[in-house]
């Protein structure tokens, strides 16, 4: 079996060497730039705001992604994915600038509504466009990758993509641990630089990908943020990998809740509660390595249902641990654990089900579930934490809430997986491809 996984995957890389080689570098600029600005960002709200603002922080953001896609789904009328790719980069590093040019007074406040409190200051927007800006450059270039690799070049090929991206993100933390002797603001502004190298790196990709990058939607199916949602209520997988995005989401940002709280409580110091920040998404990104090298062997394996069901299966385990030893470092490994699974083989595994879809579904569809609907678990999860606190809930009640999403997510996986079994070998985009 690993002969010939070997085997395929000399072939699959030795026909695509240039993309590999261009989208490998973007994926580490990418992550590079977003564990410069992600941790730091945390600390530096953190530093002004107690972790009960973090619910209105997260509907904030839902907000923002709503607005996001949007945009988004408008300017794929006008722009090919290539072109939304620079537009991203440099509206990111403008922003970015804006926010850490000292011009701006970093002072926060907060306001009140419908009972609920809500930051407000560039702080809290400096944290709102680091959630937004990832989420964007990633699936944009998901979607970029899914336009050209085959089913079963992705196959073998995703995993080493991610290990880039990984690779990145582990250099980035590394220089955030020195945040005391850096400072937490000087560490985000690098992330611009990179935003500037990233417009770079994606030139020769152009050629490279040839005319799928410059696909646009017809003048007969205008993409709009209405267009996007119906597009994944007709698709069979959509609505699926939608609740799927939805469950995962709602566990991992339930477990990051109970991980902030202890952060704040026990690190009151701005620079070492950044350098701890940095550490823990360090061993994020070892654990993403670790799951992006099983990741070709697991798919070949188990198929993408299969994998997609074993996710949410092994993390049940990890926040079990949470519940009966409630200390910093068992929530902190369960946190690892859930983000560098969700990093890493699902992400992989979720996006070969886009694969054999159409262009509307990997572009309006996608950006419906993989920024809209992906942020939207923030908002969904800070209802959820508002109302918990308004009955005076406790964080072991939280901790058996997380345990019941994740087996929600479970079932909802085996239910994808059958599905997947069933219509694996149908025809579309005038190629059998066969998903499981």
């Amino acid at each position: 079996m690993l002969s010939v996984f070997l085997k395929d995957l000399k072939e699959a890389l030795s026909s695509t060497k240039r993309e590999f080689a261009f989208l490998s570098l973007l994926a580490g600029l990418i992550l590079l730039s977003y564990s410069m600005a992600r941790g730091p960002s945390e600390a530096l709200f953190l530093e002004h705001h107690s972790k009960e603002m973090l619910p209105g922080l997260w509907i904030e953001m839902g907000l923002g992604a709503l607005c996001l896609v949007t945009v988004y789904n408008r300017l794929l009328n006008h722009f090919s994915l290539y072109s939304l790719f620079h537009i991203s980069f440099w509206t990111s590093a403008v922003l970015f600038s804006i926010l850490l040019s000292g011009v701006i007074p970093l002072s926060e406040g907060q306001f009140t509504l419908l009972g609920f409190n809500f930051p407000i200051g560039p702080i809290t927007l400096l944290r709102i466009w680091c959630d937004l800006y990832i989420v964007l450059l990633v699936e944009t270039f998901w979607s970029l990758a899914n336009l050209h690799f085959s089913f079963k070049s992705a196959t073998m090929i995703y995993g080493l993509l991610g290990v880039a991206g990984s690779l990145g993100s582990m250099s980035g933390n590394f220089i955030a641990q020195f945040s005391e002797d850096i400072g937490t603001i000087n560490v985000i502004r690098l992330a611009i630089p990179c935003l500037m190298c990233m417009s770079l790196a994606l030139l020769p990709l152009k050629g490279a990908l040839g005319w799928k990058t410059e696909m646009k939607a017809s003048s007969k199916e205008r993409a709009s943020l209405f267009k996007g949602i119906a597009v994944v209520a007709r698709s069979k997988f959509l609505p699926l990998i939608l609740i799927l995005v939805l469950l995962s989401q709602v566990a991992v940002n339930l477990i990051d809740y109970q991980y902030k709280g202890l952060l704040k409580s026990l690190y009151t110091d701005l620079d070492a509660r950044t350098a701890v920040n940095a550490l823990v998404y360090q061993s994020i990104d070892i654990g993403s390595i670790v799951m992006q090298l099983l990741t070709g062997v697991t798919l070949s394996t188990l198929g993408v249902g299969g994998t997609l069901t074993l996710i949410p299966f092994t993390l049940m385990f990890f926040a079990a641990g949470a519940l009966f030893s409630p200390v910093f470092w068992v929530i902190a490994f369960a946190k690892s654990a859930g983000k560098f699974t969700t990093y890493s083989i699902f992400k992989s595994a979720k996006e070969l089900v886009y694969l054999p879809l159409t262009y509307a579904e990997q572009t309006q569809g996608k950006a419906v579930i993989d920024i809209l609907i992906y942020r939207q678990a923030k908002l969904f999860t800070s209802v959820m934490l508002l109302l918990l606190a308004s009955q005076q809930i406790s964080d072991a009640s939280i901790q058996v809430l997380t345990l019941i999403v994740i087996l929600t997510w479970l079932f909802v996986s085996v239910v994808l997986w059958k599905k997947l079994k069933k219509h694996g070998g149908e025809k579309l985009n005038k190629t059998i491809i066969e998903i499981d």
